[in-house]
Formats: C-alpha cells, structure tokens, sequence
C-alpha cells in the first residue's frame, strides 16, 4: 500500500469530505465619535473643532506565528479549548471544520481548522471525542494561499527555492523520503515538495506517515 504524507495530506482528504461550519465571533462596534468628556457640546449648525472630536482607535492587526513548538504561542499539546478562540480572534471563522478518526492504523480523533492553505490539527489520545483534544500538528500548503497575518517563526521565508533555503541555511540538508523532497532548516519547521526545486508546503515536524 503507498504510502502518503499524514500531516500535509490526511488532513486535507478529511475536509474534502465535507464538514460543518461553526458560527463566527461577533463583531465589535467601531468607536463612534463624539465630544471629550468636560466640554461644552458646539451651537447647534456648527462644526465641533477639531480638539472636539475623538479619535476612532485603530484596530489592532493580530498575527499568527507557526513555529516547530506550536501556533500563535500556544505550544503542541495545549487544549483545543485554549488554542481555537485565539485563533479565530486572529483569522475569523475557519474555511472548513472537520471532525473524525485521522490515520486508520493510527486511530485517533482528530478535529482540523482550514484557513486558505493553513491547515490546523487536534488530536485526541483515542478514538473518541474528548475535552482533552490538544494541538498537534499545523500544515501550510502555499497553493491554497496564506491567510493575512500568518507568518513562520524566526523570520523564515513563506515561498522559497530550496536552493534560497540551502543558501541561507547552510547547515540544512535537502533530503528524499517516500517520493517527498524535505527540507528543515530550523527544528521543528520542514518544507516539502514533490520536486527538488520549490517546496509546496510547510509543515510542523516531526512528520507523521500513514501508510
């Protein structure tokens, strides 16, 4: 039986079956402007001055690092619960949301956040659904686009040559694996392509195979 890459390519044949979508976060008003408090409102017909009118507070650009340790500072292991209301402040409502049993020789509940290309996994420790679900992998396939605000940690580079990679990680080698061209120049954080020029996606290490 061949064998297929579990974290960049199960998770995706999961959402390609169909899910159901949760609702989003509710949207916050914008300030209104109106006069500081301790002044005298101008005559009816007349403009407030400028000193008069407050100043709409801008709204924050909240981002998303991935990194070989987990995702938008949430380490591998933490709670569903924890990790999914940040990352939907951060994104808005995923694309896709599935749950169901991940690999079949490796029986576990699996619930998968899609944002674009931005692929994040939650497993179970059997194969039923629990509270205990925890962060465990996170899967950026670049065709699919990258969601604003989502960056790699350390300032790696979202779409490289593997040559550019080996020029700027000199320590890192471009190896072959199940038909699979990876690369890892930092722990924790591999690139993957099916040729030795342009990795189509990135991915968390280590990298589970179900085969």
């Amino acid at each position: 039986m061949r064998r297929t890459l579990w974290a960049a390519l199960c998770g995706v044949a999961l959402l390609a079956s169909g899910c159901g979508l949760l609702p989003s976060l509710p949207t916050l008003p914008s300030p209104s402007a109106g006069v500081t408090a301790g002044q005298t409102s101008p005559p009816s017909g007349s403009a407030p001055s400028a000193s008069s009118r407050a100043t709409p507070t801008p709204t924050p650009t909240l981002g998303v690092v991935l990194s070989g340790d987990g995702v938008a500072g949430h380490d591998f292991g933490t709670k569903v619960g924890d990790v999914e209301p940040a990352l939907r402040v951060r994104l808005g409502k995923p694309n896709q949301v599935m749950e169901d049993i991940g690999c079949p020789l490796n029986p576990l509940w699996t619930r998968t956040l899609r944002w674009q290309g931005l692929i994040v996994n939650f497993e179970a420790t059997g194969a039923k659904k629990t509270k205990q679900t925890t962060l465990s992998t996170w899967t950026l396939r670049l065709s699919d686009g990258v969601p604003k605000g989502v960056t790699l940690a350390g300032g790696l580079p979202l779409h490289p040559t593997f040559a550019q990679l080996k020029a700027s990680y000199p320590g890192a080698q471009l190896t072959e694996e199940l038909g699979w061209f990876l690369m890892e120049p930092v722990d924790g954080i591999v690139y993957l392509g099916d040729n030795k020029t342009k990795p189509s996606e990135i991915l968390s290490a280590p990298i589970h195979w179900c085969e």
